[in-house]
């Protein structure tokens, strides 16, 4: 088990290295949408699909433990969900979508609407999913196949884009 568990440990550390590897440049991207966002006071809306609705949830609740006054909304595939964010979505906002899922059937058609409401979108996805998500402004892949590790590595992407807002107002 002690082995296991070091395998698993190393695994993860080398995700971590890989999207640091080929990812820098997006990172900074989607780092820098989110908290021009932030800045000109636009909504954040942090959309995720089945186990990445909970990521999602983090992300909101972080920030708006931080900064009361953020407008940001974690969203899932619910009617009310979708229908609050067709009501309120304005240009500029910001879209932070995620998925592991293979395919999403909601997916495509929100970052769509995303983009014809011009918002900016950041996508987090697997390497095995990635169309899905090639509409978004910019797209955070993760080229790992278990969708467990791909969960760590976007909680580990939004954390850096979190930091990175942050960072920007409380200066």
């Amino acid at each position: 088990m002690h082995a296991r568990i070091e395998a698993l440990l190393r695994t993860h550390a080398e995700s971590v290295e890989h999207i640091r590897e080929s990812l820098m440049n997006h990172i900074y991207m989607a780092s820098l949408l989110s908290y021009e966002a932030a800045l000109r006071g636009n909504r954040l809306y942090v959309y995720g699909e089945g186990r990445s609705y909970i990521l999602a949830v983090y992300m909101a609740q972080r920030l708006r433990e931080q900064f009361p006054d953020l407008a940001i909304s974690a969203m899932r595939d619910l009617e009310k969900d979708l229908s609050l964010f067709a009501e309120h979505r304005g240009a500029q906002d910001l879209l932070i979508a995620m998925t592991t899922a293979t395919e999403s059937r909601r997916l495509p058609g929100l970052i769509e609407e995303a983009r014809d409401a011009e918002l900016k979108s950041v996508g987090l996805c697997a390497g095995y999913n990635s169309d899905l998500l090639k509409r978004c402004d910019i797209t955070l892949k993760v080229d790992v196949t278990n969708p467990y590790r791909v969960d760590e590595m976007h909680m580990v992407l939004l954390g850096i884009i979190a930091d990175a807002i942050e960072e920007v107002l409380k200066s």
